[in-house]
């Protein structure tokens, strides 16, 4: 015998009598019922709809049978329902219960817009309004059957020019609620140029590099140019920019290499009594790399040695005037070296006995003068001196000076009284 009554569900859970369910306006509403036996043959419920709604059929646990959906509406709400399940032994269940319905929550409420903030840059393109996860996020917008659509709250922004703009937004939902937000825009400077040719130039000191800037820069605002090596090392920059162009001398040598530029453009805060406007600094995208190059050396260095007089006396200073030059750059022209070895000098008499300076100093031609001072009686004799110099690419030249150190002529006493009067001494 079958004695056990259908049971009624909302859900997923089972109803007991005198329940209350909370609903909200607009929302769909459901009821299933099963039995141990499979089988429904009554279905019923009352007091939501003008008609009561009813349904037979299969129902069990595994398949319940459903009232289908009743879209809820305001005037449901403080009704009584009565709901009743009779399988086909005639058992029947009977539930009353209440139903409560609140105001639908607007869905501009429910899922707010937060706007973002954009990167573009001087004359880029901004997403478009139909783009809508690039401009605003949307509170649980997953939810949503349909998402809203945008437009700019006023004038729509543009990018004419570097800064940080914000700009109102408003989303239209489905049910025309609305939702207004705020989109920060950062307009960039644009991707600088470098104008100048780099072949040839690195190792090269005091090198002028002109870079192109672009357009957009509005007054008010500090533009900064920077130079940067291979090894992202700043090598040279400007805030003096001349017809959307600047000229970065760099310093010391360009290093051989990429090289890239960057635009930065700072606007101060501004205070005024009641607020204070924020002041912004961008800092463009880095320029298309462009190669530094060293120039080719073809040719060896050459080096000349002259002294004012090829032969001194002890107790002279012996002068010595060098040339040495090349195609690309001199590197070294180690002078002491050669005194050392061309006279047999002492490392201890270096700082002591000899004076260099230097005429001219350019990476082609480097020019010394050399004062050996007071030649010693060690010296006397003949000596042959070999200058050297090299250049970048590791290149020699060499010039040799013949110098003579003659003994210090002698010194000669003639008495002009007494005994030895008349005689000499030397």
């Amino acid at each position: 015998a079958d004695n056990k009554a259908p049971k009624i569900y909302y859900n997923g859970t089972e109803i007991t009598d005198n329940q209350t369910i909370e609903l909200k306006e607009g929302d769909k509403l459901s009821f299933t019922t099963t039995d141990d036996k499979g089988y429904i043959e009554k279905f019923s419920i009352s007091g939501l709809t003008d008609t009561p709604i009813t349904k037979q059929g299969a129902g069990s646990k595994s398949n319940p049978l459903s009232s289908d959906s009743i879209t809820v509406t305001k005037k449901m709400s403080g009704k009584e329902v009565i709901i009743t399940s009779e399988d086909g032994s005639g058992n029947v269940t009977t539930r009353k219960i209440k139903v409560k319905v609140a105001k639908k929550t607007k869905l501009a409420k429910e899922h707010p817009l937060t706007g973002k903030t954009i990167d573009t840059t001087v004359g880029g393109t901004l997403p478009q309004l139909t783009e809508i996860d690039k401009l605003v996020d949307i509170t649980d917008g997953g939810k949503l059957k349909e998402k809203p659509s945008l437009k700019w709250n006023g004038t729509a922004p543009n990018t004419k020019t570097v800064g940080v703009f914000t700009s109102s937004i408003k989303g239209t939902y489905s049910d025309n609620s609305t939702s207004i937000t705020k989109v920060t825009i950062n307009v960039k400077p644009q991707k600088p140029v470098i104008d100048t040719d780099l072949t040839n130039l690195a190792g090269k000191k005091g090198q002028k590099v002109t870079v192109s800037v672009g357009s957009g820069i509005p007054e008010g605002t500090t533009t900064t140019v920077k130079l940067f090596d291979k090894d992202k090392k700043e090598i040279g920059s400007t805030t003096t920019i001349k017809n959307g162009k600047a000229e970065i001398t760099v310093d010391g040598e360009i290093p051989a290499g990429d090289v890239y530029a960057t635009t930065t453009v700072k606007k101060p805060d501004e205070k005024t009594p009641k607020v204070t406007i924020q002041g912004f600094e961008l800092t463009s995208e880095k320029s298309e790399k462009k190669q530094a190059t060293a120039p080719k050396d073809t040719q060896n260095p050459t080096i000349t040695a002259t002294a004012d007089s090829l032969s001194v006396a002890v107790g002279q200073d012996l002068k010595i005037h060098i040339v040495a030059k090349d195609d690309v750059k001199v590197e070294e022209v180690p002078n002491a070296q050669a005194l050392m070895q061309g006279l047999g000098l002492e490392l201890n008499e270096l700082s002591s006995r000899i004076k260099s300076s230097q005429t001219t100093n350019t990476d082609k031609e480097k020019d010394f003068d050399l004062t050996v001072k007071n030649m010693q009686p060690k010296e006397v004799g003949t000596h042959t001196i070999t200058f050297t110099v090299k250049d970048s690419a590791g290149k020699t030249g060499t010039a040799k000076l013949t110098i003579t150190v003659k003994p210090a002529a002698p010194t000669v006493t003639v008495p002009t009284s007494g005994k030895d009067q008349g005689s000499a001494t030397i």
